[in-house]
């Protein structure tokens, strides 16, 4: 299956499916150190356990609120 992505009635891309055998995308300078213009899949959970987000990431304060809205 096939389906081509249009804007404006003039064809902009095209959605393939990836073939199971090589789940590989052509993309050059992606990669370091390998193969030169593959980009390897991403696996998931590669940071796992390496990375630690502190308990108060998502607070925000008045102030800073305050400053994205202009209100000093």
């Amino acid at each position: 299956m096939e389906i081509t992505l249009t804007r404006q009635g003039v064809p902009w891309a095209k959605v393939l499916p990836i073939s199971p055998e090589n789940p590989t995308v052509e993309k050059v300078g992606l990669n370091q150190n390998k193969k030169e213009g593959v980009l390897e899949p991403r696996i998931a959970g590669f940071w796992q356990g390496q990375v630690k987000i502190a308990d108060d990431f998502d607070d925000i304060s008045e102030e800073v609120i305050a400053a994205f809205y202009g209100e000093e």
